[in-house]
């Protein structure tokens, strides 16, 4: 049972990934026309077209997003994915870099404790401490995103113990145990551009370094995983 597992797994990766990627290339040929066509008759349009066309033109990005995050979700499949000694500090500060323009945005404030040297696969734990930093910042309330990631040695596993907290909305806790699902946004009127992927792929990081990700929340109080 263990091997026709894998073989259904393995299936249903490829699956994924080839059909992600064959939709992609008429998807962006549709964007495109679609955009000529809005370009050679913008004289002609009025206001309630040019809604329209900006509402074909979000739903056209959020298609894109989805299964731009399909691929890159079904890439963390890989069976070995290469490990190596890294240091977390620096891990996470490039996870800064790349959310530079949101976190001046939002003058988010971001309190990291000395980070440990791990074994992990950098652009994987990049993309995990990326996606928990904007998490906070995105979904802040009305005050200013105070972020902050801490760890704990536990030696009777030889484990790290990593938090990141925030303190933004929270989450309710009956929608908390599926945080981590495909496509989860618990706000539908939630800005469209975020697509409810990004802690599943935190999570099949996590599992993919050994580990386990939850969520600890209390609705206006923040959120720590």
């Amino acid at each position: 049972r263990t091997l026709e597992l894998e073989s259904s797994n393995a299936f249903m990766h490829n699956l994924s990934d080839g059909a992600a990627k064959d939709l992609m290339a008429p998807l962006y040929s549709t964007i495109e026309y679609f955009q000529l066509l809005v370009e050679r008759n913008l004289k002609n349009l009025d206001a309630t077209s040019l809604n329209f066309v900006e509402g074909v033109n979000n739903q056209g990005a959020r298609l894109r997003h989805m299964l731009e995050s399909l691929v890159e979700y079904s890439r963390l499949q890989e069976e070995n994915p290469r490990h190596v000694e890294l240091d977390l500090n620096m891990t996470i500060q490039i996870a800064k870099q790349q959310l530079h323009q949101e976190i001046l945005k939002h003058e988010a404030v971001i309190t990291i404790d000395v980070m440990p040297v791990v074994l992990g696969n950098e652009s994987q734990l990049i993309t995990l401490f990326r996606n928990l930093l904007s998490n906070g910042i995105h979904f802040r309330g009305n005050q200013q995103p105070k972020i902050e990631i801490s760890t704990t040695y536990i030696s009777e596993s030889n484990q790290w113990h990593l938090m990141v907290k925030d303190n933004g909305i929270g989450i309710p806790e009956e929608d908390q145990f599926r945080v981590f699902d495909f496509f989860t946004r618990l706000n539908p009127q939630d800005d469209l551009s975020r697509i409810g992927m990004g802690l599943a792929i935190c999570k099949r990081i996590v599992e993919l370094h050994g580990g386990e990700i939850s969520v600890s929340s209390e609705v206006g109080k923040g959120s720590e995983f």
